[in-house]
């Protein structure tokens, strides 16, 4: 624990006090002592004061020396860690993950020769920290105290000194501060570094590894356990990942090549023939969607082909070519392409990368998946909200009062059996709806508080069906079940007024509990038949990422693109959220 000194004052600087000195404050003053011991929360403070705020002297030193995906990758793990040193410890040293990792994989780790120049670099820079003080000067009661006037960049406190003894301390501390300088850029260099070639050494072994490893980075069992582990692969790598990339190439041929225009004079049906026909199948074999040529009659196996491109472009999958068909067939490759890259790159930055454990909603895909243990447990269809509404502006975006909006939170509770407390632009509704019937709200269970706020008992009227999830966010919103499971038969679901719906919601909940809690999974059933809702708080909340990726995977392995329902791609774009909270 290091002494700092508020004027004259003397407080604990614990870890978490590293806020104050983030924005360069000059209120922390060190003995002489503390000032020779290589510690990074004195580098930080040093950094955040002379030159710039430490994460942002850290996102500095990223982008000048990395590029591309390595440089992503870093802003990635660093982020998560609050600009914390991953394999470097707090003072200076490797971490013994570090030192296990490069012993067990010697030979295979990249940049090896200059990781162990850099290290070498980097115990120099400790030990060039001096450990003499000026002669007749006390280091436990003397002390020195940031000063931004360029000639001195100290000022003594503590003990009184003379002038001579002033001078000779303040010249002293400038050199100690020089030192730390260095041993702050080397720390950073041989954590970057190290931690750069540790994501290139997992990326030679998967495609995509993720970054829950950062949990326990520390921990040199569980590090190279991890490294030699066969799950190396991030579950959404497994699929949409290895997907994505194997599309490129193809629709990167497809815009170059003449794309297929389809137009019809009508609707195209089971045994239609003709010129429109062939150019329907001439289209479909184009893109992959059917094998073999053109007959001009829409046999089984077009039928066949038409429902899988509209299934994968949420189309109701009838086999029929009308209007809605023909635009769907009718959007460019090129536009198709850009829609891939996004997603990748929006999946290269997507928090989830840093959890085992997760529940993920793409909102132009209408899907939600739940992943633990490192795998896929259950894909969901949902409802998302409406692309209607007046519009409103969010942190600078204009957007839709019905729209559902990403972002990245943790899902805190389930509640059994919800009431449903009814927002105040629903309400309006609802009376529009009860029109005369001064019964109306009686009837479907609304019961109304002292408050003047309105609720609806659980029970089969109870839009929220028979669960619902809560997580943090300023928008009102939260995953739950709905009595009109029809509504999930729908190829295009953009229904609701920014909650998500979940098709079978309750075997959601049954399996988010079975991991957290299996007594309160137990009881889901009489929980279920008590007239009033209950409340379950996971021991363990689950981070919840919810996304605009245009493009998705089918469980068949099929694209499915789900493209701008919003139609955001302009102004606001596919990536990007509205709020994020820190998930565990």
């Amino acid at each position: 624990m290091k002494k700092i000194f508020l004027a004259t004052a003397i407080l604990l600087f614990l870890g978490i006090g590293l806020a104050n000195s983030e924005e360069g404050d000059a209120n922390w003053c060190l003995t002489l002592r503390d000032f020779t011991k290589p510690d990074l929360v004195t580098a930080r403070a040093i950094v955040s004061f002379y030159r710039e705020p430490w994460s942002e002297w850290l996102r500095n030193f990223i982008a000048n020396r990395f590029k591309g995906t390595e440089a992503n990758d870093l802003r990635v793990v660093y982020k998560a860690t609050s600009a914390n040193l991953v394999f470097v410890d707090n003072h200076f040293k490797p971490k013994a993950s570090m030192k296990a990792v490069m012993k067990e994989f010697s030979g295979n780790i990249p940049k090896e020769e200059e990781l162990k120049r850099l290290l070498q670099e980097l115990e120099e820079a400790r030990q060039n920290l001096s450990n003499q003080f000026p002669a007749g000067v006390d280091p436990d009661t003397v002390m020195v105290c940031p000063s931004r006037e360029p000639d001195k960049n100290f000022f003594i406190s503590g003990a009184p000194l003379e002038k001579d003894q002033e001078n000779t301390v303040i010249h002293w501390a400038k050199l100690q501060k020089k030192a730390y300088e260095r041993l702050a850029e080397k720390g950073l260099e041989v954590d970057s570094t190290f931690t750069a070639s540790f994501i290139s050494l997992l990326k030679s072994k998967t495609l995509y590894p993720g970054f829950s490893w950062i949990s326990f980075a520390d921990n040199e069992t569980a590090i190279v356990g991890f490294l030699k582990s066969d799950i190396l692969q991030h579950p959404v790598g497994a699929t949409l990942v290895v997907a994505l990339k194997d599309a490129v190439s193809k629709y990167e041929d497809l815009a170059k090549s003449s794309q297929i225009i389809v137009s019809i004079p009508e609707k195209l049906k089971p045994g239609s023939h003709g010129h429109a026909v062939t150019t329907v199948q001439k289209r479909l074999i184009q893109e992959g969607y059917m094998e073999g040529t053109a007959t001009g009659v829409l046999d089984e196996k077009t039928r066949t082909a038409l429902m899988d491109f509209q299934r994968t472009h949420f189309v109701t999958p009838d086999g029929i070519v009308g209007p809605k068909t023909v635009e769907k067939m009718n959007i460019p490759y090129e536009e198709k392409l850009k829609w891939i890259r996004v997603t990748l790159e929006g999946i290269e930055e997507a928090p989830f990368r840093l959890y085992n454990q997760f529940i993920w909603v793409n909102i132009p895909t209408f899907s939600l998946e739940y992943y633990a243990d490192g795998k896929l447990i259950s894909r969901h269809k949902v409802i998302v909200g409406r692309s209607d509404g007046k519009e409103i502006k969010i942190r600078g975006k204009i957007v839709r009062w019905n729209n559902t909006l990403p972002l990245v939170s943790e899902i805190k509770s389930v509640v059994i059996n919800p009431r449903w407390y009814v927002p105040d632009r629903i309400r309006v509704e609802l009376k529009e709806k009860a029109g005369d019937d001064e019964f109306f709200f009686q009837k479907q269970g609304f019961v109304m508080l002292e408050s003047a706020r309105l609720y609806q008992l659980p029970g089969g009227k109870n839009p929220l069906g028979k669960v619902k999830f809560l997580f943090d966010n300023p928008y009102g919103f939260f995953l739950h079940d709905t009595p009109e499971q029809h509504l999930f038969k729908r190829a295009s679901r953009t229904i609701s007024h920014g909650c998500v719906r979940v098709e079978k919601a309750l075997d959601l909940a049954k399996e988010i509990l079975e991991r957290d809690n299996p007594k309160k999974a137990a009881q889901i059933d009489t929980y279920l038949k008590k007239s009033d809702q209950t409340y379950i708080t996971l021991e363990h909340p689950i981070p919840i990422v919810i996304t605009y990726f245009p493009v998705s995977v089918s469980e068949e392995g099929l694209l499915e693109f789900g493209g701008d329902p919003y139609g955001w791609a302009d102004q606001i774009g596919f990536k990007g959220f509205f709020y994020v909270k820190d998930a565990p």
